[in-house]
């Protein structure tokens, strides 16, 4: 039978995985969250630019009515 405490007692971890997971960690990896939030920003800018841009054309239209 396997004495899962001898066994544990055994167990030395891998160099080689520690420093992979050290390299995984310090990146700056981007996730499906990450991507949303940027097309939810984008997505926020495109409805202010063309607010904008239907204000000025207001505003243009508005000034040749006057003249």
């Amino acid at each position: 039978m396997i004495n899962f405490e001898e066994e544990l007692a055994k167990y030395k971890p891998s160099k080689e995985i520690e420093n992979l997971e050290d390299e995984l960690f310090q990146r700056d990896l981007t996730d499906m969250t990450d991507i949303l939030f940027q097309m939810m920003q984008q997505g926020g800018e495109n409805k202010t630019e063309k607010k904008t841009e239907k204000r000025s054309v207001k505003s243009k239209i508005q000034e040749k009515d006057k003249a």
